[in-house]
């Protein structure tokens, strides 16, 4: 009875497995497909109604500006991968500080009333303000460079996180609630095992959200008043009319963006397995 059950549990483990595999490469699939239909659009477009490279350069063009920026000397300031290796520094310091203040403050916000009537409507009163609106503050107050680049990526990303730490935070069922209050739970257990728990789909999806915000922030900082960076470039590109460079950086800010979030999203399904499994089936 015990060898069968073992084997029936193998069989279905691995009968999902080649179904989780056999999904992926599906999406893999589509994805490939619709970016070479979209290329092939592209080129057609620009072929036949004969686009100046200014307005909008041809697939070859900006091939032709990312494949010398990707293969330059990674040390080198003509380096696409040295650039954006400093954006991304900037983008990753603010992350850091920007997500564990919001899980703080949202934290802090779902567990006292005082706290979410006071604080929480200035939170959401900078949240509707254009981040770009204070960028030029943040570069008046702490200068050009990366700690301006780290603060204003911090303030994007802290967003995401304490709202959905704070809609996290009250999503505890009433149930549950009364049972750990009827076996004496300490206010701290309440907190980190019963509010926390049910806000970590949310903090992880919040996270999803916050790491490309991050990049984003410090792409803006460095058009601003940035000395070096990936944005410093593509203002530098467009400076000279380098539409191809301009193209050429953004693919590199994509790729980054997809990789960045794929991660989140990988971390997400291990941490709170029991929610993807329960997607997947």
């Amino acid at each position: 009875m015990v060898s069968l059950g073992a084997s029936r549990r193998a069989l279905i483990g691995s009968t999902g497995a080649r179904l989780h595999l056999g999904r992926q490469g599906a999406s893999a699939l589509i994805f490939v497909v619709s970016l070479a239909l979209f290329v092939t659009a592209w080129w057609a477009v620009v072929t036949v109604a004969d686009v100046k490279s200014y307005i909008l350069p041809s697939p070859g063009e900006v091939w032709q500006a990312l494949w010398p920026g990707l293969t330059e000397n990674p040390t080198s300031r003509a380096s696409l991968l040295y650039q954006f290796a400093i954006t991304f520094k900037a983008a990753m310091i603010g992350l850091v500080v920007g997500a564990a203040a919001g899980i703080l403050v949202g934290m802090v916000a779902g567990q006292f009333r005082w706290f979410e009537r006071i604080f929480m409507p200035y939170v959401f009163a900078i949240q509707s303000t254009p981040k770009i609106a204070i960028a030029p503050l943040i570069m008046i107050w702490f200068g050009f460079g990366i700690t301006s680049e780290s603060i204003l990526a911090g303030i994007l990303a802290f967003f995401p996180l304490v709202v959905n730490t704070f809609a996290g935070m009250n999503m505890v069922d009433r149930e549950q609630l009364r049972l750990f209050t009827a076996l004496r739970a300490s206010k701290r257990d309440i907190m980190v095992r019963l509010r926390l728990m049910t806000a970590l789909p949310l903090i992880l999806a919040g996270l999803e959200i916050a790491v490309v915000q991050a990049l984003l922030g410090a792409v803006v900082a460095e058009f601003i008043a940035g000395q070096n960076g990936i944005g410093t470039q593509i203002v530098l590109f467009q400076s000279v009319s380098n539409t191809a460079g301009v193209f050429a950086a953004i693919i590199v800010l994509a790729v980054a963006g997809i990789a960045l979030h794929g991660i989140v999203k990988f971390a997400r399904t291990k941490l709170i397995f029991w929610q993807s499994r329960g997607i997947e089936a």
